[in-house]
């Protein structure tokens, strides 16, 4: 899996934060990032540009240059079927360079990255598991999971999921060169970045995207399962890597998802994953095994926006003053939180978080110039 080299990503990151100090923001189009939001990343060929000068679609979602090199290649050259060992090969390719660093697997319970671990056990290459815990009803069986993998890794750190709520002290989101959703969960991720480095890891490894790969039907091309949207460069960037620990999804790997694909190929949509409790039935702890579910965040992002409400608000006036545009005026804040928040309302809730993304994106550039506003920029309210 190639990606820009980190030395020129720092390059790029620090000629744009320099440019919107210098113009205060003057050529952005937020209400671009909000629509982006809602089409989500997969239809991320439709995003609108949000900087004047660059491209809609930051590095990080467009294709690998493995994946354009792939897809060039006749379909007859990918072989029909896989099995097992030709998976364990394909990953062992993968984690056996990064295990001298230690290896963590972030350890949520789920059947994504308990795979994973499954992995790892068969290629005995040693690991920790670093992750978030809730005593929360709907995590039951995520918690039954944790605690049956807990005598499988070398360490084990479970952080309170309470403390860190998504949206929680979005004022100290380091800055960041373009907005992302995923500043909303700073916190946590934070938390499990230092727990990692406290731990002497160096790599953590994610399950991100197996709700695609093992959930989605096989599509006809392994191309055409969008590899990039599942690795977030985000977190590894800007929350990961300052705790001297690189984040790796391995369902972003072509050879890995390859893998996958080949063994899926003739299976139909599969939202609960049978094929795969079936496929690594014995390498699973049984909760994973017996069950057939999907884990309920909404209970967690609901508390996290409804108790950071004042905290919000304060964000999103801070980015009113700092940068004066009036996307910000704090009316277009207050009228979406005057709507009926606790309804089960995707697109209400995408606009909030879009909103305070860019909120939270404007006050970590700007911030540190906010003693020195000219007065032809303070806005009136």
């Amino acid at each position: 899996m190639r990606m820009l080299p980190l030395a020129g990503v720092l390059q790029v990151d620090s000629s744009l934060q320099s440019e919107l100090r210098r113009t205060r923001f003057a050529s952005v189009e937020f209400e671009a990032f909000v629509q982006n939001t809602q089409l989500g990343p997969r239809r991320a060929s439709e995003f609108r540009p949000i900087l004047d000068g660059y491209a809609a679609i930051p590095p990080h979602l467009q294709p690998s240059q493995e994946a354009l090199e792939q897809a060039v290649d006749p379909l007859e050259t990918i072989p029909n079927t896989a099995s097992l060992v030709e998976l364990l090969d394909r990953c062992e390719a993968v984690f056996r360079p990064l295990a001298p660093r230690h290896i963590a697997v972030q350890c949520s319970g789920g059947l994504d990255s308990t795979i994973l671990v499954a992995i790892l056990r068969q290629l005995d290459i040693p690991f920790s598991l670093i992750g978030l815990r809730t005593d929360r009803y709907e995590f039951r069986t995520e918690r039954r999971v944790q605690d049956a993998l807990a005598c499988t890794g070398s360490s084990v750190v479970l952080i309170d999921h309470e403390r860190l709520l998504p949206m929680s002290s979005l004022d100290a989101v380091p800055p960041h060169a373009l907005p992302s959703l995923s500043s909303l969960t700073h916190a946590a991720e934070k938390a499990m970045a230092a727990a990692c480095q406290e731990a002497g890891v160096g790599v953590m490894i994610s399950g991100s995207g197996g709700d695609v790969v093992l959930g989605e039907a096989p599509p006809n091309s392994v191309q055409e399962w969008p590899l990039s949207v599942f690795a977030d460069s985000w977190l590894d960037h800007y929350v990961y890597r300052l705790a001297g620990v690189q984040m790796v999804y391995p369902f972003a790997d072509f050879g890995i998802t390859e893998m996958f694909w080949r063994l899926r190929r003739r299976e139909s949509e599969d939202p609960k994953k049978r094929w795969a409790r079936q496929f690594f039935r014995q390498h699973l702890p049984r909760p994973l095994t017996t069950h057939a579910y999907k884990a309920d965040h909404w209970g967690v992002h609901m508390d996290g926006l409804l108790q950071n409400i004042p905290h919000l608000r304060m964000i999103h006036d801070r980015a009113w003053v700092l940068c004066g545009n009036s996307f910000f005026q704090p009316v277009r804040l207050r009228e979406l939180l005057e709507r009926d928040v606790r309804a089960q309302d995707q697109s209400l809730h995408l606009h909030i978080e879009a909103r305070i993304a860019l909120a939270t994106w404007v006050c970590s550039v700007l911030g540190e110039v906010d003693h020195n506003i000219p007065p032809s920029l303070s806005p009136k309210r």
